[in-house]
């Protein structure tokens, strides 16, 4: 369930094409799973097979070791993972890696920002997260989370209690019941990290993580091609899978949907974007596509955006620089910032 799950988030952004540079060099492409719950597709112009090989090493090693570092699922032996934060650092402050303490400072800007997208709902979070577990493994006996336990949980949810030493690199929870997910932000600032790395090895490059896309540089003036999913058609089948085609370079794009990461219960399907509020899904869009400067920021704001009304959702991206969106609707009709519009080369026309 979960690989297809992964293919199926492999088609939220994907490249329909990168141009091709000037300069003489050849077109590679690297594929691997289970990092993120995902397929990461690496794709990169080198002078020689050795050049991207080795990049390409670098973007699986890389990858799996932020997957396992923002981990809350599961214990990582070789590093003091989100995992382990929340079942020690109630106890006594916890030393982490300074990837860990940078992401989660990060957050606690974003929250000056917004407070829409909140890693301290750990505990709610897991309920949900459960709740999907379960119907994967039994989905004839599916069902939410109780409203009750969800309301108990989300009263230790405040990142306030979450105390950050950046000089002893230690991360101390200050309510012993808080508990870090960092499911909403952890891949984009992963792809980041590693762009930033395989910039020094190749420029000409991008990375595909289920739908969080980095780019580096292109060549030619019409840049890298994106097309953007359309929800509502078909996978595989539509003539027209996508609401348009954006051209990009030197930028990170994240959707974030209502039909990328959900079970079904009580006759309906339940998706992973939990509103802070209502403590449930939030359907205010089928999708929201957000263009950043950062990868980390891309991804912040793909759930930001998502989880609040329209008129919120687009005052938060106009206050941002360099920050553009789409916003698709459930009765199919778009919105854009301007910026957006812009980088747009071809509309599809359902």
């Amino acid at each position: 369930m979960r690989r297809i799950l992964a293919l199926m988030l492999l088609f939220c952004l994907l490249f329909l094409s990168g141009c091709a540079p000037e300069k003489q060099l050849t077109r590679y492409t690297h594929t691997f799973y289970d990092t993120f719950d995902t397929v990461v597709i690496f794709v990169g112009y080198a002078e020689s097979e050795e050049t991207f090989n080795k990049a390409a090493e670098l973007c699986e090693s890389e990858f799996r070791r932020y997957h396992n570092m923002f981990n809350a699922y599961r214990h990582a032996s070789d590093t003091a993972n989100i995992w382990y934060l929340n079942e020690n650092a109630w106890k006594q402050p916890v030393q982490v890696h300074p990837d860990t303490m940078e992401l989660l400072l990060f957050c606690k800007e974003q929250a000056a920002v917004s407070n829409t997208v909140n890693p301290a709902m750990g505990r709610v979070l897991r309920l949900w997260h459960n709740a999907r577990e379960d119907a994967e493994s039994d989905p004839f006996n599916a069902s939410i989370p109780d409203l009750q336990k969800l309301q108990e949980a989300a009263l230790h949810t405040s990142l306030d209690d979450l105390v950050l030493d950046e000089q002893a690199m230690t991360v101390w929870y200050d309510d012993t019941l808080l508990r870090l997910d960092l499911g909403a932000v952890a891949k984009g600032y992963a792809a980041g990290k590693v762009a930033e790395q395989i910039a020094k090895i190749m420029p000409v490059f991008s990375i595909n993580a289920g739908g969080n896309i980095v780019m580096g540089n292109s060549y030619r003036q019409e840049g890298w091609k994106v097309g953007i999913q359309n929800p509502n058609a078909a996978l595989f089948i539509s003539d027209n899978p996508y609401l348009c085609t954006l051209k990009a370079e030197n930028c990170s794009i994240v959707t974030s949907g209502d039909y990328q990461r959900y079970f079904y219960a009580d006759g309906k399907a339940w998706h992973h974007l939990i509103d802070p509020e209502t403590l449930m899904p939030a359907e205010y869009y089928r999708a929201v596509t957000i263009v950043a400067p950062t990868s980390a920021l891309a991804d912040w704001y793909s759930t930001a955006v998502f989880l609040l009304p329209y008129e919120e959702s687009r005052a938060l991206v106009e206050s941002a620089e360099g920050v553009e969106a789409l916003w698709l609707f459930a009765d199919g009709t778009m919105q854009t910032t301007q910026g957006f519009e812009a980088m747009i080369v071809e509309e599809t026309k359902e």
